[in-house]
């Protein structure tokens, strides 16, 4: 499974009837979601619109997200969606740290997404300093 991550932002007079749609997921959207691979898959969304989206997918997600786009519910769901966004062009996120769950049983967690957002200039230093995280961090 590979992991993914992307931003697209809803116009501002549109988040609510964003919120909406997605509290109301058409049945036949999410059998097409899952039959295509995605998995745990969750949006987050700020004050401003900014959405951030976490999934996991089979390791050829290109090809997932080609047959996803193939479905005829994912073209209505676009066509109904597309007018909500100030973009529609996914912005690609690279992970630069995860902390995976301890060995056993997890403790019960609520899961929380936010957006950082790293100037240009700084973002080689962000990333080197997530390869180099102290081990007692992590053991925390």
């Amino acid at each position: 499974m590979k992991r993914v991550s992307f931003q697209l932002k809803v116009k501002q007079d549109r988040i609510a009837e964003y919120r909406e749609a997605h509290r109301k997921v058409w049945p036949d959207m999410l059998d097409a979601l899952r039959k295509h691979g995605h998995r745990n898959y969750s949006i987050f969304i700020d004050p401003a619109g900014y959405l951030y989206f976490y999934l996991e997918m089979p390791d050829d997600f290109e090809r997932a997200f080609a047959d996803m786009a193939a479905e005829g519910v994912s073209a209505r769901w676009r066509e109904h969606m597309t007018p909500l966004f100030e973009d529609s062009q996914r912005t690609p996120m690279t992970e630069v740290f995860h902390l995976d769950a301890p060995k056993g049983k997890p403790a019960k967690h609520r899961r929380v997404g936010f957006l950082l957002k790293v100037r240009r200039d700084k973002i080689d230093g962000y990333e080197e300093h997530h390869r180099k995280v102290w081990p007692d961090m992590l053991a925390a």
